[in-house]
């Protein structure tokens, strides 16, 4: 696995407020334990979501993970929200989805949500999302049958 970047922790200091919410200003010294990183699988590319989920899954990051898919020409990808602290809510979900959905490069055919099964309910809304706007989005509690499911012919359809 090779690592191609990390996101929102490496970022200077100076940009990470445009990442906050209005009027939170005092929440920058919180904002570097929350990033996502992405690295290379044999197929895809899998995101793997740290700290607080509402910061690390904003459009930002997730337009930074759909411009490595486009770069390396990958056909889907994994984000792993399993380890962010605070769970992102149905608001961060809808957007992810939105955003894959919409800014997707011509290569990416599916993507793959893992989540702790306190997440499922919202996430699975995300799948809707997705899948309305036709993304081939697919939500899992284990990130081997995520894989299975992305490698597979199945997630094709």
């Amino acid at each position: 696995m090779v690592e191609i970047a990390v996101w929102l922790e490496s970022r200077p200091l100076e940009r990470v407020p445009r990442l906050l919410p209005a009027g939170n200003r005092n929440l920058r010294r919180n904002a570097t334990v929350s990033y996502m990183t992405v690295e290379r699988h044999h197929l895809h590319l899998r995101a793997i979501v740290r700290g607080n989920g509402s910061f690390a899954l904003s459009p930002s990051n997730v337009d930074d993970l759909l411009h490595a898919a486009r770069e390396e020409l990958a056909s889907a990808v994994l984000v792993d929200a399993r380890e962010a602290g605070q769970a992102a809510g149905i608001v961060e979900w809808f957007t992810v989805a939105d955003t894959l959905a919409h800014r997707r490069p011509p290569t990416l055919r599916s993507a793959a949500l893992v989540v702790c099964a306190g997440q499922l309910r919202d996430a699975r809304f995300a799948e809707l999302v997705a899948r309305n706007r036709g993304l081939n989005l697919r939500v899992f509690e284990d990130d081997r049958a995520a894989v299975e499911w992305l490698e597979g012919d199945d997630c094709a359809t």
